[in-house]
C-alpha cells in the first residue's frame, strides 16, 4: 500500500527548519516575515501534525501492510483441493430406491386432515 513515511517526513523536514533558523538566529524572535520564525512555525505544526495524525496513520499503514502480506500468502498458497479428511470418495454411491413415509410422519402430526393430505401430496415424488 502507497503510504507516507511519517518518520521519515518529520526527519527531513526539522532538518530543513533547523538549517533555516541557523542561517537566522535572530529570526524567530523578531516575528512575521523572517525565515528563522517561519522555520520555527513549520517545525511546531509538524510535530504537532505527527503527535495527533501521523504516529495513528503510521500505525493503520504498518497493519495494513501485514494483513496485504497474509493475504497474498494465503492467496498463493495453492491449496485447491476439497477441505475433507481423510480419503476422497470420487465415484457416485449406487442408486437407491426411497421408501415412502408412513401417514403418521413427524411432519403432520398436530395439523387438520385438510393441512394434512396437502402435506402428503407434497411429499410424494416421482422416484
Amino acid at each position: 500500500p502507497l503510504a507516507v513515511d511519517w518518520d521519515t517526513l518529520k526527519a527531513d523536514v526539522s532538518a530543513m527548519c533547523d538549517a533555516a533558523m541557523l542561517r537566522d538566529p535572530d529570526g524567530a524572535s523578531l516575528g512575521t516575515g523572517h525565515l528563522g520564525f517561519t522555520a520555527k512555525k513549520v517545525k511546531e505544526l509538524l510535530e504537532e501534525m505527527y503527535k495527533t495524525y501521523g504516529a495513528k496513520r503510521r500505525l493503520e499503514v504498518e497493519e495494513s501492510e501485514t494483513r496485504h502480506k497474509y493475504q497474498k500468502v494465503l492467496t498463493n498458497c495453492g491449496n485447491m483441493e476439497a477441505a475433507m479428511q481423510g480419503k476422497w470418495r470420487k465415484t457416485a454411491f449406487p442408486e437407491r430406491k426411497y421408501q415412502r413415509l408412513e401417514t403418521a410422519s413427524v411432519i403432520c402430526d398436530g395439523l387438520s386432515k385438510e393441512d394434512k393430505s396437502y402435506a402428503m401430496y407434497e411429499l410424494e415424488t416421482t422416484l
